[in-house]
């Protein structure tokens, strides 16, 4: 167990919880802060990836304005002469 397990541990002892409902409160807040640090860790690397995502999408967006305004030169070209 960790320090602030053990803190809770003590904790629920002194407020009368019997050793075992203690020591399965305590477990059981263990198991849960690992599944948040986990679930913490997912959030951080699904960040990365919308990050990846918009920079990408930045760059579509320069290639079809540039496109389109290409094509613009051109038909303006087309119907002028």
């Amino acid at each position: 167990m960790t320090v602030m397990i053990v803190e809770l541990y003590d904790a629920l002892r002194e407020a009368g919880a019997s050793e075992d409902k203690a020591r399965d409160a305590a477990r059981s807040v263990s198991d849960n802060d690992l599944r948040l640090a986990k679930i913490e860790g997912e959030i951080t690397g699904l960040k990365g990836q919308v990050d990846g995502l918009k920079m990408r999408i930045d760059a579509l967006t320069w290639v079809v304005g540039l496109n389109m305004a290409l094509s613009l030169a051109i038909l303006v070209k087309l119907f002028i002469q």
